[in-house]
């Protein structure tokens, strides 16, 4: 299961080495409020040439050069998700879920705080559309965020 110390600490060898990401899924579910478990972390990362190479600095940081070799732009836009094991967790690494890509996911970002790290985390209106799947587990997060975001319109705040 995820924890926010692993989470944490996996932004942080991100946000040092300089990687556009944007943090999605349960662990951003999460962090709008939803207490659920989670076993893994996906990001949202910009599709370039050096933001890649920015992301396989840091996966060196827990894996070996001969297991990220594979790892570049091409084949993170043809798979609609890289699935990279780092010990007891994973990551997802996505470029683009239905029409939402980093930079619209950039527009509507907010930024959480923990152990002192900076995570860029995708908005409801985000999330709320990448949850429009048929998951069970999707269904329950777009109806929690949701109702958060009908909570935060009637008292005139958005996180």
């Amino acid at each position: 299961m995820i924890t926010l110390e692993k989470l944490s600490s996996f932004c942080d060898v991100l946000n040092k080495n300089g990687v556009k990401y944007i943090l999605i899924g349960g662990c951003a579910v999460i962090l709008h409020g939803l207490e659920r478990p989670t076993y893994d972390i996906d990001f949202l990362i910009k599709d370039s040439e050096e933001n890649v190479e920015k992301l396989k600095k840091s996966l060196l940081s827990y894996l070996k050069e001969d297991e990220i070799e594979d790892i570049n732009l091409e084949v993170l836009k043809e798979y609609k998700v890289v699935r990279v094991g780092l010990g007891d967790y994973y990551v997802d690494l996505i470029t683009k879920i239905a029409d939402i890509d980093y930079e619209v996911a950039n527009k509507d970002k907010y930024i959480e705080k923990i152990d002192n790290v900076e995570i860029p985390v995708a908005g409801l209106d985000t999330m709320i559309e990448l949850k429009k799947g048929y998951r069970k587990i999707d269904k329950k997060d777009r109806i929690f965020l949701e109702g958060k975001k009908e909570y935060l319109k009637q008292n005139k705040r958005q996180k």
